[in-house]
């Protein structure tokens, strides 16, 4: 086959590689035909398929191109695709239209050189198929002539002998602006759904390989009960889930299931500096471990601002510590319990508790708002939270009125400056100040105990105060709800005390409707989804 015939063949499509690892039941080349003749019919443009026996069974069972190669190991080299001249005839006399072979850097069995490999096939006349796995590679295989080339070994010949779980699809790009208009790459390795293979192509394949996915019962099998091993897992798991508070701090041992089993509170040495806060988390933990006698396998934080999970720090917001940003929360928390920790904002952790709460099966689409001494929020979509560079879900900082207050934050008009729970108390001290009000003897401190019990006496001045901030909450909503359309909206904080009377005021200002439910575990959700984010984070 000519490679103008091939490439047209393959072009946009799906290639199918039929393998089986020895020992394996599928490892017949009677069954690696009829997985290769199911390929073809379910639409594959080619088929990848491994030994020269298998290719034979093969090519005679399907009228579509096969890409063939050899796994086989020899003493003096890593390299197992293809490895020698021998090997690659034997691929070619079997009946395949194309050699795949590795074309990584490392050494060759006998030493041969990959130039010379490449020149003794290209001699007979062969389309070559690189397997790379970097850049670096594939522009070398271009140079030396390949046909294709392909990601297949990205990942894989990396020093520590580990494997990512994702396709690379940054190298599928990088390729294709480096060798695209010259030689055609193919995109391999690790490709689960029909997504990523679109997206491969999106990133500029010329055509897919999946493998595994498809033909491989026993590795897809281990895949879907590891899931089901994780989940029962989880049940079966506590944690520590520490709530850091601007005033209090709540440290709870918890449940995957959202139990909080035993808990303690305290207020939170801020001033002192992260050093003292450590210590005292510390403490406390070690004492409600101690007295409990709950073994925990790991530590979760709900913290105050804009969190780097991957780096355990926080890294942007309100300081509630001189040094709060930047501090090594993880890290030292870890090594002050003695269990692996895990760092999320406070807001995505009531979120995911309040998610997981939800009876399955749960909204693809749902979203948290907490009201307190400021508005936070979270973002699911299928089960993940949605957290970007760390600042995703910072919903007090949607912009509901132009060149409005100053926030916090810098900018003007954010939600919470409009929305919270200072807010209302600052503006019924401005009533009390003027004589509009006054209020009861047990109600001088304007807390949140104080601010709803005053709201539910009917006061109309106050009523008109908490109407004022739902107009702009759900300003906030609305443009939420326009954005990503989420299936269930949950209220968190403080307001959510309010249950129906704050959901019917609500749902009124709103122009769509929408599915709103207050929070059920009220304080107790940043403590809980810390947990279950610790725990989820450690399996």
């Amino acid at each position: 086959m000519s490679p103008e015939a091939l490439l047209s063949r393959i072009k946009g499509g799906l290639i199918v590689s039929c393998q089986a690892d020895p020992g394996d039941p599928l490892d017949d080349p009677a069954i690696i035909a009829a997985l290769a003749k199911a390929a073809e019919l379910g639409g594959a443009v080619a088929i990848r398929a491994e030994g020269a026996a298998n290719i034979r069974a093969v090519k005679q069972a399907v009228s579509v191109p096969v890409i063939g190669l050899c796994k086989k190991r020899y003493p003096d080299s890593p390299i197992y695709i293809t490895p020698t001249l021998n090997d690659a005839l034997a691929v070619a006399s079997a009946g395949a239209d194309v050699i795949a072979l590795d074309a990584t850097e490392r050494r060759r069995p006998g030493g041969l050189t990959l130039a010379s490999f490449v020149r003794a096939l290209k001699q007979r006349g062969l389309l070559l198929m690189a397997d790379v796995s970097c850049l670096e590679e594939g522009v070398a295989a271009a140079a030396l002539g390949f046909d294709l080339i392909g990601t297949t070994l990205s990942g894989y010949v990396s020093p520590d002998g580990t494997a990512p779980t994702e396709p690379d699809l940054a190298l599928v790009a990088m390729l294709n602006r480096a060798l695209g208009q010259s030689v055609p790459i193919i995109a391999e390795g690790r490709i689960w759904t029909p997504a990523q293979a679109v997206e491969a192509l999106e990133c500029g394949a010329f055509a897919v390989v999946v493998g595994t996915a498809i033909t491989r019962p026993g590795a897809i099998t281990r895949r879907i009960a590891h899931a089901m091993a994780r989940y029962t897992g989880l049940q079966r798991r506590a944690a520590v889930g520490i709530d850091l508070g601007g005033t209090r701090t709540l440290v709870g041992l918890g449940s995957f299931g959202g139990d909080l089993l035993h808990e303690t509170a305290f207020a939170t040495p801020w001033r002192k500096g992260m050093a003292a806060v450590v210590e005292r988390v510390g403490d406390a933990v070690q004492r409600l471990l101690r007295t409990s006698g709950v073994s925990a396998q790991a530590v979760g934080v709900a913290a105050t601002g804009r969190v780097d999970v991957e780096g355990g720090t926080v890294v942007g917001g309100v300081p509630l510590a001189p040094d709060y940003f930047g501090f090594p929360l993880r890290d030292q928390l870890s090594q002050r319990i003695g269990l692996p920790a895990h760092v999320e904002n406070d807001a995505n952790a009531a979120a995911f508790a309040e998610y997981q709460r939800l009876s399955p099966p749960r909204p693809a689409r749902f979203l948290m708002v907490t009201i307190g001494t400021g508005v936070g929020g979270g973002i699911i979509f299928n089960g993940e939270l949605v957290r970007g560079a760390g600042n995703a879900g910072e919903i007090g900082h949607i912009c509901v009125r132009k060149g409005g207050r100053r926030c916090k934050c810098g900018a003007r008009g954010c939600l919470e400056t409009y929305v919270s729970r200072q807010v209302l108390a600052k503006e019924v001290r401005r009533l009390v100040r003027r004589g509009i009000i006054q209020l009861p003897q047990h109600c001088q401190r304007l807390d949140a105990d104080d601010l709803m019990a005053l709201f539910l006496q009917g006061m109309p001045e106050i009523e008109r105060l908490v109407d004022s901030q739902l107009d702009f909450l759900a300003c906030g909503l609305q443009s939420l709800i326009n954005t990503i359309d989420p299936e269930v909206i949950v209220i968190g904080g403080e307001i959510s005390r309010l249950r129906e009377h704050l959901l019917n005021r609500l749902r009124s200002r709103l122009a769509y409707p929408a599915k709103i439910k207050c929070a059920e575990l009220e304080n107790r959700a940043g403590a809980i989804g810390a947990a279950q984010l610790a725990l989820a984070h450690l399996l």
